[in-house]
């Protein structure tokens, strides 16, 4: 059972409640100090996922690339999104509990339609009470394991039993295709229409089906980079681009890079997390 003072680069636990084992990827907490905090900006490449974290007493300056709006933040929720986000430590501490979550999971904590948030969430405006005890909780914790137990009390205090079932159905054929699959297909396979399966995505995921692929190949190609020494016009055929040109328009218009810039940047990526 580890000290949550003890410096430590990257820790996961898997959900261990059987109600959100399938919504939540895991849980990690992160722990650094830094000597120059100031040259560590970074951009946050944008996944097909949501991200929950606390940052203690040493929050973050946090920038939109795409509108240039700054925060600064010690509790946050990240959902699902194109935009380009910098963070900057405002310390020279590196300390969070975070989680990520599935695309559609955010869904399960609010009644609001996900495409209506915020580029960046408050917690406590929309988790309420649940978010507020483990705020207040957290402070008690002394282990990490513990951390991790909080976490899970708040995500269980919050959930909101509903049917996402047809968003969970596609995004897993999306998945298990790398977004090959027509949308069409989906559609005649559940017995909707393809305009259903899109409404669903921007209430319930916050994007377009469309979008979720795009961000689903970029992952994909993001880790055979970092993964394997494939050269860069065989990655983006196996994460079903169309051909070299459309890998690099399409990253750098995501990412505002090239596949060859990225590549040589990946290393340092400090919060790129598979």
């Amino acid at each position: 059972m580890t000290d949550i003072n003890t410096p430590i680069a990257f820790v996961k636990s898997s959900p261990q409640h059987s109600l959100l084992e399938q919504h939540i990827d895991y849980y990690f907490y992160i722990h650094q100090t830094l000597e120059h905090p100031s040259f560590l900006t970074e951009n946050i490449i944008p996944f097909p996922r949501v991200t929950f974290g606390y940052f203690f007493d040493a929050p973050f300056s946090v920038t939109n690339l795409s509108n240039q709006e700054t925060k600064v933040l010690d509790f946050a929720i990240s959902p699902l999104t194109t935009n380009v986000v910098e963070v900057t430590p405002t310390t020279s501490t590196i300390k969070i509990i975070g989680a990520h979550l599935k695309p559609y999971a955010l869904a399960y904590f609010t009644h609001k339609s996900i495409h209506t948030l915020p580029w960046v969430i408050s917690p406590l405006d929309l988790l309420g009470e649940a978010a507020q005890k483990f705020k207040n909780d957290i402070q008690t914790a002394t282990t990490i394991d513990a951390l991790f137990t909080i976490a899970e009390a708040a995500f269980i205090d919050a959930f909101q039993e509903k049917d996402l079932s047809l968003v969970q159905k596609t995004i897993e054929e999306l998945d298990y295709s790398l977004g090959e699959i027509t949308l069409e297909d989906i559609a005649e396979k559940h017995g909707v229409s393809t305009r259903t399966i899109r409404n669903h995505f921007l209430q319930e995921v916050g994007c377009t089906p469309k979008t979720y692929v795009q961000l689903l190949r970029m992952k994909q190609s993001l880790w055979k980079m970092l993964n394997n020494s494939e050269n860069l016009t065989q990655i983006g055929i196996e994460s079903n681009y169309f051909d070299q040109a459309h890998f690099s328009k399409s990253m750098k218009k995501m990412i505002g890079q090239s596949p060859k810039s990225i590549r040589k940047d990946l290393p340092h990526f400090r919060f790129l997390q598979f």
